[in-house]
């Protein structure tokens, strides 16, 4: 015997997709600000979160000028993805 299964409502699909991605908006920097809470209490070391990302930039490459950062776009002025943490 065969049971008909009905297809998912497409607008049920759609509100679904609206409410992952709003719970992922705001569980993803929920979530990398406590990792970075932890990361610093391990280190010992009071760090700000915009701290970290420039040491990050200045360990990854060559000695910078001064300027060198500040031409970079930051990473709050990039738009999100459609998918879940980066």
């Amino acid at each position: 015997m065969h049971v008909h299964t009905p297809l998912p409502d497409a607008s049920a699909s759609a509100e679904a997709d609206g409410a992952e991605r709003a719970l992922s908006g705001v569980t993803c920097p929920i979530s990398r600000a406590r990792r970075h809470e932890q990361l610093t209490a391990l280190a010992g070391v009071p760090l700000d979160r915009a701290a970290v990302a420039l040491l990050r930039q200045a360990a990854g490459v060559e000695p910078m000028r001064p300027g060198g950062p500040a031409d970079r776009p930051s990473p709050g002025s990039a738009r999100p993805g459609p998918g879940p943490c980066r």
